[in-house]
C-alpha cells in the first residue's frame, strides 16, 4: 500500500483568544465523590504530564489535498475485492471513503487487474485531516 497526495502540509495550532482554560482551572475548585475518580486525580495532581489526565495539546494538524491510495493486493484478495465492489457503491480505507457512499463518484476508484491494483482518489476537492500532533503537557502544580 501506498499512500500520496496533491498536497500535505502541517498547520499549527496554537491556544489563541478563542481558547480559554478556566474550566479546565476550575476543576480544581468543585467538590467530587471522596474517593472518586476525579477526587483521586485532584488529590494526586494528575492532571498534568505525561501520566496526567490532561496530558495532551493540540498542536497541530496534518492536511492532505488530493490523497491517493494505491492498493497492491494477491491475485485472490483482488478478484475478492473486485466482486464486492461492483454490487457496492463505496469503499472505506481507515479515514478515507471513495465511492457514492463518500459523497464521490465510483470513477474514484480504478482497478487495474493486470497488476492486482486497486486506486482510490479523492475528487472531492476537499482538503482532509489525516493526523493531529500533540505535545505532552508539562507537570504543573
Amino acid at each position: 500500500m501506498s499512500v500520496s497526495a496533491q498536497g500535505i502540509q502541517r498547520f499549527d495550532v496554537s491556544a489563541g483568544d478563542w481558547y480559554s482554560a478556566n474550566l479546565i482551572k476550575m476543576w480544581k475548585l468543585l467538590d467530587f465523590q471522596r474517593d472518586g475518580p476525579i477526587d483521586r486525580v485532584i488529590r494526586n495532581n494528575a492532571f498534568w504530564g505525561q501520566n496526567g489526565v490532561f496530558n495532551l495539546r493540540l498542536a497541530g494538524l496534518i492536511v492532505a489535498y488530493a490523497p491517493e491510495i494505491n492498493l497492491a493486493l494477491t491475485k485472490a484478495d483482488y478478484d475478492r475485492t473486485a466482486s464486492w465492489w461492483s454490487g457496492s457503491a463505496g469503499i472505506g480505507i481507515g479515514p478515507f471513503s471513495f465511492g457514492a457512499n463518500a459523497g464521490g463518484s465510483r470513477e474514484d476508484v480504478t482497478f487495474v487487474k493486470g497488476s492486482n491494483t486497486i486506486i482510490c482518489k479523492d475528487t472531492s476537492g476537499v482538503p482532509k485531516i489525516i493526523a493531529v500532533v500533540t505535545d505532552v503537557l508539562p507537570q504543573f502544580s
